[in-house]
């Protein structure tokens, strides 16, 4: 809590943990997924530590983003 997502994403991709983010390059790939950023956006994803998960993040009007997470 009270950290930026890009910062919390980029300690993931740095140590391996958490969110699996398979980038040479962080801040391009951070960047990329921005582009294809929308209000409400449903996703897939996998952790280092070989979980899954189906999440959704939504962009309030204030700018911020609110996720939530299920395990399938």
């Amino acid at each position: 809590m009270g950290q930026l997502q890009k910062d919390l994403l980029r300690e993931a991709c740095k140590h391996s943990i958490g969110i699996k983010i398979e980038a040479d390059n962080f801040n391009a790939w951070f960047e990329e997924g921005k582009k294809h950023s929308a209000e409400y956006n449903p996703f897939e994803t996998d952790t280092n530590e070989g979980q899954y998960f189906n999440v959704t993040r939504m962009t309030l009007s204030n700018g911020m983003n609110v996720a939530g997470a299920s395990i399938p």
